[in-house]
């Protein structure tokens, strides 16, 4: 599968990206789970940082913050 640059958007995560994104950060590491289902809550409540993630065929594919 090719992705351009013009097929990605990146906004403020939402709410309703967690099922996804908590999905994807599954398989982040190979021996040990990711720490992301324990901090998505209050880093998406956060108003001092921001959490971002980046949307490919409108599923969020990647989380920045």
């Amino acid at each position: 599968m090719t992705i351009n640059l013009t097929d990605i958007e990146v906004r403020l995560a939402r709410s309703e990206d967690k099922e996804t994104v908590l999905a994807f950060c599954e398989q982040t590491w190979e021996n040990q789970s990711d720490y992301i289902h324990l901090v998505w809550d209050k880093w998406l409540g956060e108003s001092q940082s921001h959490l971002f993630v980046a949307i490919v065929a409108r599923k969020p594919v990647a989380l920045k913050r």
